[in-house]
């Protein structure tokens, strides 16, 4: 990938002090969850199933790494380009040869980096649950790759709106109403459309199945859903099997739609509109 500002924003995050504390913070947080569940273990004694103890591990690793992706992805990208016009650094970018997409695309690759960084220092955890035999190499490789796509389209939204605003400021607050509108809002009015369609339709159980249009426009995008309806058992039997690959589907658009967002910022100073 010959992109100069993939390779400039690279340099510039491995010196940042707040990368490495962020890292070793994770580190420890999974750690100690995995000496939590050891202990849980040991005080079983030969009554504890060493299956438990790994999925114990596992599932609160891999939903860790999520919450984990989700949140910091967008912090750490939502300032990307806003922070170059508040410097007044980012008119001698637009000068040179590179277009606004190739600018964008860089500054996303790059954060697209740290989230996979991430994820790469989850995997010793995650493969506790291989190793203990609570889950399948090619599940576990799944659940992984589900945290991590949240993650990458976190931080595809945090990236467009950093290229759409001015302000850094108001890049961080655009991210931050969007996540919440997307993380605790839309599941919320879906809740309530539930309610509704089970007040005029009395009799029916209250099933996903029931309701496939709130289902699929509220739920199964969610960043949360996927990762759930694979890890779970439970969850896997009551969704239909098509529900992980729309969300994904969603997720792809929406990255391409706030990538055309950045762009269309970048373009719209480099014509003097701005």
């Amino acid at each position: 990938m010959k992109n100069p500002v993939l390779w400039l924003e690279l340099r510039i995050r491995i010196r940042e002090r707040k990368l490495w504390i962020v890292t070793c913070l994770y580190l420890l947080c999974l750690f100690g969850i995995s000496c939590i569940a050891l202990l849980m273990a040991s005080t079983q004694g030969t009554n504890a199933n060493p299956a438990e103890t790994g999925l114990t591990i596992f599932g609160v690793g891999v939903f860790s790494l999520l919450g984990l992706l989700v949140v910091l992805g967008p912090l750490a990208s939502a300032g990307s380009i806003a922070q170059e016009r508040e410097q007044r650094t980012l008119p001698a970018l637009m000068n040179t040869p590179l277009s606004p997409s190739s600018i964008v695309l860089g500054k996303l690759l790059a954060s697209w980096a740290f989230v996979l960084w991430l994820a790469t220092l989850s995997l010793p955890f995650l493969g506790m649950g291989v190793i203990w035999g609570a889950i399948a190499p090619g599940k576990m490789l799944g659940g992984m790759a589900l945290a991590v796509a949240a993650g990458l389209v976190s931080s595809a939204i945090a990236v467009g709106l950093s290229g759409y605003f001015r302000r850094s400021l108001t890049s961080y607050l655009a991210t931050g109403a969007v996540m919440f509108l997307w993380l605790v809002v839309w599941p919320i009015f879906g809740l309530l459309m539930m309610e509704l369609f089970r007040w005029h339709t009395s009799g029916v159980p209250d099933n996903f199945a029931h309701h496939p249009l709130i289902f699929y426009g509220f739920f199964a995008h969610h960043p949360v859903a996927p990762l759930f309806f694979l890890v779970v058992p439970e969850a896997s039997k009551e969704v239909p099997p098509e529900a992980i690959p729309f969300a994904l589907g969603v997720w792809i658009l929406l990255a391409v739609v706030f990538f055309n967002i950045a762009r269309r910022g970048l373009r719209r100073q480099s014509m003097g509109k701005s």
